[in-house]
Parts: C-alpha cells; sequence; structure tokens
C-alpha cells in the first residue's frame, strides 16, 4: 500500500472545494468507513457525482486530481447496493451510471491492493486512511463539541473552540529475526484462524524508539532478546491507522527458543528455509496477504 507518486496538494488544502476545480481534469473515487473501496475491472472506480463535498486525495503525474466521496457502511448489504443507495449520481455526466455500477464493486483494501497499480494504491491508502479517521474523529478531545472536515479532508476543526486536529498515524514495528542456524521466526496470534503465521508485530508506546520497541515486543510476546536490529521498509497499513516500520534482528546468543505468551501469542517458531517454502506448499502454514509488509520481507528473505 502506499505506492505511486501521486502529489498530496498540501499546499493547496487549505482554500480547495470541490467547486474550485473551475474545469480542471478530476476524478472521483468511493469508499466506505470499513476500508472498502469502489472497484471496477481491478481499477478504482471512477464516479463523477457524488453526496456531499468529497475529500482531495492528490493530483497524479497526469495533471488529473482525484477526490473520494465516502459511503456509509451498510452492514449486510452487498457493496454495489450500498454505493447505488448512497450515492446519487447526475443525469449529466458523460459516465454511464448504469454501467458503472452494474460493474463496480466494493472491496476491502486489504484484499485488493497488491493488485492495484502504483498510483491507485497510493490513492486509495490514503482514501481508507482518510475515511476511518473521519469516521471515528467525531468530537473534539478539549470540549467535546462536534467537528466538522476542514482543509478538503485533511483536518477536523472543533464547532465550539476552534481547535483543529488532524489524522493520526501509529508506529507499528514488524519484525524479521533470525537465529545463527539462519532460521525465520514467525509467530501466530491467538486472534487469528489456525495455521495463520507472520512476522512478529507490535506498537510502538509512548517515550520509546522503534528498536526499543522490538526489543520490548519479543521479551513480552515470546521471550526472545534480539541485537542488530536494522531498518528495512516502510509501509501505511491505514486499517487501523498503521504505519508499519520492518526490521530485522538477530537472537541475541545465536539462537534460543521461543516462549509464547499464550495471550497474545499461540504459538511461535522458527523455520529454515526449505521447511517454510514446504510448509506453505502444503498448506500446514498460511502466511500473510500479498498486500502486507509482511509477506513482503518473508518473500525477500526467502529470495522470491
Amino acid at each position: 500500500m502506499g505506492r505511486g507518486a501521486v502529489d498530496a496538494m498540501g499546499y493547496e488544502r487549505a482554500s480547495f472545494t470541490f467547486a474550485d476545480l473551475n474545469g480542471q481534469p478530476w476524478v472521483g473515487h468511493v469508499v466506505d468507513p470499513a476500508g472498502r473501496v469502489l472497484i471496477r475491472n481491478g481499477r478504482l472506480a471512477e464516479v463523477m457525482d457524488g453526496a456531499g463535498e468529497p475529500l482531495l486525495l492528490g493530483r497524479t503525474t497526469d495533471g488529473i486530481v482525484h477526490l473520494v466521496w465516502v459511503v456509509p457502511t451498510e452492514p449486510n448489504t452487498p457493496g454495489t447496493a450500498n454505493f447505488v443507495a448512497n450515492v446519487p449520481r447526475s443525469s449529466g455526466t458523460d459516465l454511464a451510471p448504469s454501467l458503472a455500477l452494474a460493474e463496480a464493486t466494493l472491496v476491502p483494501l486489504t484484499q485488493i491492493a497488491a493488485e492495484l497499480s502504483a498510483d491507485d494504491s497510493q490513492l486509495a491508502s490514503r482514501a481508507v486512511a482518510l475515511a476511518k479517521w473521519h469516521a471515528t474523529f467525531r468530537f473534539c478531545p478539549r470540549c467535546g463539541a462536534p467537528v466538522v472536515p476542514v482543509e478538503a479532508g485533511w483536518a477536523s476543526q472543533c464547532t465550539n473552540c476552534g481547535a483543529i486536529e488532524y489524522p493520526r498515524m501509529d508506529p507499528v514495528v514488524i519484525m524479521r529475526v533470525t537465529d545463527a542456524k539462519e532460521r525465520l521466526l514467525l509467530a501466530s496470534n491467538a486472534t487469528w484462524p489456525e495455521r495463520r503465521m507472520s512476522l512478529p508485530a507490535g506498537y510502538v508506546e509512548a517515550g520509546e524508539t522503534p528498536p526499543q520497541a522490538v526489543d520490548r515486543e519479543l521479551w513480552e510476546e515470546v521471550q526472545l532478546r534480539v541485537e542488530n536490529t536494522e531498518y528495512l521498509a516502510s509501509q501505511v497499513w491505514p486499517g487501523p491507522r498503521s504505519l508499519m516500520l520492518a526490521f530485522s534482528a538477530t537472537i541475541r546468543g545465536g539462537t534460543a527458543d521461543p516462549v509464547p505468551d499464550g495471550v497474545e501469542i499461540r504459538e511461535a517458531r522458527f523455520f529454515s528455509k526449505r521447511e517454510l517454502i514446504r510448509a506453505f506448499d502444503t498448506g500446514d502454514v498460511l502466511g500473510p496477504g500479498p498486500s502486507s509488509i509482511a509477506y513482503a520481507v518473508i518473500n525477500d528473505w526467502l529470495g522470491a
């Protein structure tokens, strides 16, 4: 997620309104607070009208401004029906509404992100992050009054005291831990389905650096101490509002047996490359989805 080179138009947000586009080329997209994006033919669906003021996503290198309308999440309602019910279409657009609606479906971003183009991935990541934040940040944390979107959706302002708040991203460390036998540590969260395993991960706490969080999380969850912690890569993960920070580390002392805490972690074990490939092939281990940074980091370690 978050690939692409889309200009965020931060310098235009303060004064931006939909009405001020004045003939500039633009397209609209659709997202809901559950993290689903409207997809048609493997790409972000393009719409030419929606309910209310859209949020600004940015400008692609072809000069097109991208906007997004947020539709309510309707429990037990198919994606297309939800879209039809909540996004009225104007009759004067060039886009044929019946064709677009018939082929469009709301799909969770976490399922589709790896298949999107780089720019679509970045646009969708921004759209989901904003939709989720606005859905949960509805009242001022200072005085409790309702807030309203400002700065083209990139901030909220209190209707009473005027305080302005911006969307938050919570840093999360995710760890590629290896031992002296060149084996990789995978763990299973207690809330996951059986056989699902991935790299250990955890939130960075107040007052600590990401490398400190790596060491603390591994000790708390599997009673392992590590050294040689090095940054690898990052990824936005807008559901929830996380910034994933991938690190590599090695077991202090060479090797040790992980001891799951039994609360967050149900199972943890080391795999050699051959063991892990076999486990994936047989289905004994279900790895992370292709949209996640864990998938990329594991594949890099495997040389895939």
